[in-house]
């Protein structure tokens, strides 16, 4: 039973574990000032250096950039 149980939480562990890493990488970038949106062209677009995992700013900025 307890193989089943390491089974079914270990990819909810590792999930989490990169989840965070990637939002303390998007909180540290310097390009975007962690927002994970950069203004090019009049657009916000998803930040190059940190990939703008999450949107600090709007989902709306964020699903059209």
């Amino acid at each position: 039973m307890r193989t089943i149980y390491a089974a079914g939480v270990t990819p909810f562990v590792v999930a989490g574990v990169e989840f965070s890493k990637r939002i303390v990488k998007q909180r540290k970038c310097e390009v975007c000032g962690g927002s994970g949106l950069v203004l090019k062209n009049k657009f916000y677009k998803r930040c190059p250096n940190c990939g703008g995992f999450l949107p600090w700013q709007s989902w709306r900025r964020f699903f059209t950039g």
